[in-house]
């Protein structure tokens, strides 16, 4: 872990311990002959690290520190997709 060091505000550039988050996750698909129509969805509990990148505002500050990432920093995620499966 990097050495905390103190904002501009007075406070800790980061905290030593981090609360857990629930993170849900999810995939249906339909095969047909010769390829398959799948949809899906990430994150849906749509849980989002507030604040990720510290300094954020000032990426040449000494401040600035991208390397506390550690939730997800998008929201919910919906796809749709067709696999093609070709023989051999």
């Amino acid at each position: 872990m990097p050495n905390p060091y103190a904002l501009a505000d007075g406070s800790s550039s980061w905290s030593s311990r981090y609360g857990s988050f629930e993170q849900l996750s999810a995939q249906i698909t339909r095969y047909f002959r010769g390829w398959s129509l799948y949809v899906g969805a990430e994150n849906l509990t749509n849980f989002k690290q507030k604040n990720p990148i510290i300094a954020a505002t000032e990426p040449w500050g000494d401040n600035f520190d991208s390397t506390m990432i550690w939730g997800p920093v998008h929201g919910a995620t919906y796809y749709v997709g067709v696999r093609l499966n070709l023989s051999k």
